[in-house]
């Protein structure tokens, strides 16, 4: 295979791909593991053509822990499959999966990356990456590592999907079964699920499932309250709901045992640095906006917000002074500077800087 063109392709972009005549290397990565599965099952049916013939045509080659053979004969395997000639149709379908490109040998790394350069017009090899294999962090794309990888197989990403779209998406769900959502209740439903599809799905089956035990007509109205009931709350690399929700209610106590969770979860102190910083400065922008008199529809607009979350938002701010948001900001900004310049250890940082923000006046 020629070498690839480094640009990454995203979901829309690679669905459009498949199409036409697909072939070459492709790698799968990015936060929404549902949408990379999705694509995977249409992969699948558009490429594995003739019926019966799939044990000739479709290479599953997993390097999963628990697999009973060694490394060696699964590499061989990996190998022929790129080697083998399709039968019965024009292109096989190579996927490899259980892989996490970043903790394994350099030698092994190497060998996936020839195996990949010899993948020509008659396959689709897929190396597939769930969101926890290959981390899809601010500084992955300019890593060697991915370099190394985008040089002979072309990036896709899986991005996750805009609000809106997971909104209408839980919408066209609960309707099919006569169940409705209110607007906040949707909201607070993608918050909680970080916006991935794959923790979405699961819980709209959950309220469909409360909806059907507990409606009296042909109809159910789905409310915030059920949905905070009844819902879990998702692991994420976003900042967590319960973070948010404690950062809007100036709660000391709440922020750090929610921190506590992203330590927990091995969350990399600089990308929960970044989105706290990115709530205090969106509280920031309301604030200044209602202090000007601006109304909550003129903010959501300018800020490209849901009004929901607007809302959310104003009454965060509202009684709060504008210099202690602008002082949060401001802790904020030195707290990005130490995590970068210092060897100190970064959780104590934030520990310091939350507290320095959240600690009620009379204890200062």
């Amino acid at each position: 295979m020629a070498k690839s063109d480094l640009s990454v392709l995203s979901y829309d972009a690679f669905t459009a791909l498949m199409c036409g005549n697909l072939c070459g290397a492709f790698l799968f990565y990015g936060e929404e593991d549902y949408l990379k599965g999705r694509v995977m099952s249409d992969l699948r049916s558009s490429v594995l053509t003739a019926e019966g013939f799939e044990i000739f045509n479709h290479f599953d080659i997993s390097f999963s822990a628990s697999s009973s053979l060694p490394r060696e004969s699964i590499f061989a395997s990996l190998s022929d499959a790129c080697d083998a000639s399709p039968l019965m149709q024009d292109r096989k379908l190579i996927e490899v999966h259980d892989i996490i490109p970043d903790k394994i040998p350099q030698t092994e790394l190497d060998s996936i990356v020839s195996i990949a350069k010899k993948v020509g017009t008659d396959a689709v090899f897929i190396l597939y990456c769930r969101s926890n294999e290959l981390i899809c962090d601010y500084k992955l794309e300019q890593s060697a590592l991915f370099r190394k990888l985008a040089d002979v197989m072309r990036p896709v990403r899986f991005d996750l999907v805009p609000t809106g779209k997971l909104i209408s998406f839980i919408r066209r769900q609960l309707k099919a079964q006569n169940v409705f959502i209110e607007d906040d209740a949707a909201q607070t439903l993608v918050d909680m699920c970080a916006s991935r599809l794959l923790a979405i799905t699961s819980e709209v089956s959950k309220l469909i499932s409360y909806a059907s035990v507990n409606k009296n007509g042909e109809t159910y109205m789905i409310t915030d309250d059920i949905v905070r009931s009844v819902c879990s709350e998702s692991a994420s690399d976003e900042l967590p709901f319960a973070l948010s929700e404690a950062m809007m209610r100036w709660n000391l106590t709440a922020v750090m045992n929610a921190l506590d969770l992203s330590r927990e979860m091995k969350e990399e102190p600089i990308a929960v640095c970044a989105k706290i910083s990115r709530v205090l400065t969106d509280m920031l922008t309301v604030k200044a906006g209602i202090s000007s008199g601006v109304t909550v529809d003129d903010i959501s607009k300018a800020m490209k917000m849901k009004p929901f979350r607007t809302g959310k938002y104003v009454d965060a701010v509202k009684n709060v002074p504008i210099e202690i948001i602008e002082r949060a900001v401001s802790t904020m900004y030195r707290l990005d500077r130490d995590l970068k310049s210092t060897q100190t250890d970064a959780w104590v940082l934030i520990d310091g800087a939350v507290t320095d923000i959240y600690l009620p006046r009379s204890l200062r």
